[in-house]
């Protein structure tokens, strides 16, 4: 109600009444007025947000039939809003499906009185080949309701059959919802590291408008178009189709013997991983050096390792993932790909692999530039981060961060011998370790700002030798850059008008003055910190990483719970 009418209220009232009891009505009428307000949805969702299906006649007359049991059902959704229907399918966000069920007057999706009908065979189709690109069947319950489909089939009559079908078509919506959501947004819940069965607000706004193109596209060509059309995605969906057609995914039990202690025995153990990987012939012995080791440094080169015949730790690490490994990690680098796909991608950004040492600057999907990193060792492990670069540091400071001053410095911080810091003691006993300016200082001269909560940027080292390692994870956390100071003067053409072009010999020249500066980043660039152990790279080559941070098997093992890899035992070598 307006303030004005209020005040109208009062004057009109006044006379007659006393002013704390007029005050006290128009606080009645306040309340009553945002009471009877509509509340917004905190679901972001209603039954009539989605169109009703055009049914067929078939399909009308069996709904006819069928909804009273469907929504029968759904009077059992309990206050947790989740729902159990037939044996143990246990049905979370049961709200959501009933409103979608609502909207179509409860009548069934997928049945007609003679079976599953269109919409229904092509998504039991759909999850018949589902395996292969990594979804495990046992989030939708798809076995257990192959088995409904085949009872209500064969062996069920009158009102136990209708019950049925219903918890079959709910079962299935359910099976739907889910996949939908899965491909588009991810499975796995990164923040929790856990399955995700929810549906939040955003999800359901979005698996909403996918139930509404069931009236003219199919279950998969919905799947299809939910997938994220990130260029990486797609690149790296296509190489996982490629490589289930054209190899053996069966485990493997490959294993590399200690060089040190049986070089030879090692050598023949490389031989037969040659040979799995195919880049040796059967027949083709250790002794015969030019082919085994020609074959041994190609192997090497291709895998990004120093090309030296030598089985190293990394060397190991790739000859002994076998294809069912690889299999397992392109699935899930898939699906941390959808969990970036709830936000649009930008047109340009910085992106970093942690598992790969590589920085990548994209321009629309294409790779404008590439350099070689640095990154957290195991016990300082580099975070996944998503920023927004804000400055460029010309001779920056570095402020030594407390654990590493407890862990490393305070020895020689009590003994007087730490050179090259400015020490301050503050009297609560606060230590504050500050590096000055300079070609020694830790961050070399030049650091590259973004907002996180880690204290981790980007940044130059005078450390130069390890960048030529294959191995590449020996810093405290953040991601030391190969040729910063090009890479520098690269970002500041962004925003440079056409007139003024920074060069990597302009920008030395700032930096050889001897005096620190903040350039501040005007161009809109999104910053990536990614940890992916499966990428498709520029030359269209797939690429399996080491897990160095031992980070995926235990979200490995979530997505291939109970996963049916019985479809493993048809592939074949070409």
């Amino acid at each position: 109600m307006p303030f004005a009418l209020i005040n109208l209220i009062i004057r009109k009232m006044q006379p007659r009444y006393n002013i704390k009891y007029i005050q006290f009505l128009c606080l009645i009428i306040i309340i009553g007025t945002f009471a009877c307000k509509p509340k917004g949805n905190s679901s972001s969702f209603k039954a009539q947000d989605v169109s009703i299906i055009p049914f067929s006649k078939d399909e009308k007359d069996f709904g006819k039939e069928i909804s009273p049991f469907i929504q029968g059902l759904f009077d059992a959704v309990d206050t947790t809003k989740k729902l159990e229907i037939g044996n143990n399918i246990k049905i979370k966000s049961a709200d959501f499906v009933k409103d979608i069920y609502a909207a179509n007057g409860f009548k069934s999706l997928w049945f007609v009185d003679s079976g599953l009908n269109g919409r229904g065979l092509n998504l039991m189709e759909y999850y018949e080949n589902s395996p292969k690109i990594g979804l495990n069947n046992s989030f939708y319950h798809i076995e257990k309701i192959k088995l409904w489909i085949d009872s209500i089939s064969t062996n069920l009559n009158g009102e136990e059959k209708n019950i049925k079908i219903a918890q079959t078509d709910i079962a299935l919506t359910n099976a739907f919802l889910q996949t939908t959501k899965h491909l588009h947004f991810g499975i796995i819940d990164y923040k929790y590291d856990v399955i995700n069965y929810n549906f939040d607000s955003i999800q359901r706004i979005f698996v909403t408008e996918e139930v509404k193109h069931l009236v003219d596209k199919t279950p998969k060509e919905i799947f299809d178009e939910s997938e994220p059309q990130i260029v990486h995605y797609q690149q790296l969906k296509s190489a996982l189709i490629n490589f289930v057609a054209q190899n053996d995914i069966k485990p493997s039990d490959l294993r590399i013997r200690d060089f040190k202690k049986d070089s030879l025995g090692a050598m023949e153990d490389v031989r037969k991983a040659l040979i799995f990987h195919k880049y040796l012939n059967s027949n083709i012995q250790i002794t015969d050096s030019v082919n085994f080791l020609g074959a041994f440094k190609k192997f090497q080169k291709d895998h990004n390792l120093k090309a030296d015949a030598l089985p190293g730790e990394n060397t190991i690490y790739a000859l002994t993932v076998d294809n069912y490994d690889k299999f397992q990690s392109i699935i899930l680098s898939l699906d941390k790909w959808r969990s970036l796909n709830k936000t649009p991608w930008p047109k340009e950004c910085i992106f970093v692999n942690i598992p790969s040492f590589e920085l990548w600057y994209l321009k629309n999907d294409s790779l404008e530039r590439k350099h070689n990193v640095v990154v957290g060792k195991t016990t300082n492990q580099t975070p996944e981060i998503n920023s927004k670069l804000e400055n460029i540091v010309l001779l920056p400071s570095w402020s030594v961060p407390q654990s590493i001053i407890k862990k490393e410095m305070m020895g020689k911080i009590k003994a007087g011998t730490l050179r090259g810091y400015k020490v301050t003691r503050h009297k609560n006993g606060w230590i504050q370790v500050v590096q000055p300016p300079g070609k020694g200082n830790s961050l070399g001269v030049i650091k590259f700002n973004f907002k996180n909560d880690h204290s981790v940027y980007i940044h130059d080292t005078p450390s130069k030798s390890l960048f030529s390692n294959d191995y590449r994870a020996y810093s405290h956390g953040c991601v030391r850059l190969k040729d910063p100071v090009d890479f520098g003067a690269f970002i500041l053409t962004k925003q440079q008008t056409d007139t003024t072009i920074i060069t990597e010999d302009s920008l030395r020249k700032v930096i050889n003055r001897g005096n620190s500066k903040i350039v501040p980043i005007t161009t809109d660039i999104q910053i990536y910190i990614r940890y992916i152990t499966a990428m498709v790279d520029y030359q269209g080559k797939l690429n399996i990483y080491k897990d160095i941070y031992k980070k995926e098997n235990d979200l490995i093992d979530r997505l291939f719970n109970n996963y049916d890899s019985s479809w493993i035992k048809s592939s074949t070598n070409p």
